[in-house]
């Protein structure tokens, strides 16, 4: 289907059906990484080996990991990840962002400014 303006609209909803992610990917002060789902949201933070590298899914790297239920604990105040009863819920959800971090196309900060930034900006949330 072709807009006035020229434009098409996009390959999904010209098939008639709209294909709706199950979850969604965030990035946070660069090691930080979420997946939130309608039910749950699995934040993790790597624990860096080098600035300047992204870290990436590399187990060597995982940092501390939170899971919430946002159904019954939508303020996010019991931390799940410990629970035996939500291990696979935690493991599922550590594959998710995996998963969906090795398709990223993630480059060395090279740029001066960049690295200058981000040492101190580590320093700073790890004191906090």
């Amino acid at each position: 289907m072709k807009f006035a303006c020229g434009s098409q609209s996009p390959s999904n909803t010209r098939r008639g059906k709209i294909d709706w992610r199950t979850f969604a990917f965030i990035e946070s002060n660069y090691w930080g990484r979420a997946i939130v789902t309608d039910q749950y949201k699995y934040v993790m933070k790597y624990i860096s080996t080098n600035d300047f590298v992204p870290m990436g899914p590399d187990p060597t790297q995982l940092g501390r990991e939170q899971l919430f239920d946002l159904v019954t604990d939508p303020f996010e105040i019991t931390n799940l990840s410990e629970d035996f009863q939500y291990q696979t819920e935690l493991e599922l959800r550590r594959k998710q962002l995996w998963e969906k971090e090795e398709k990223l196309n993630q480059y060395p900060l090279s740029h001066h400014r960049s690295q200058e930034t981000i040492s101190p900006w580590r320093n700073t949330l790890q004191q906090a």
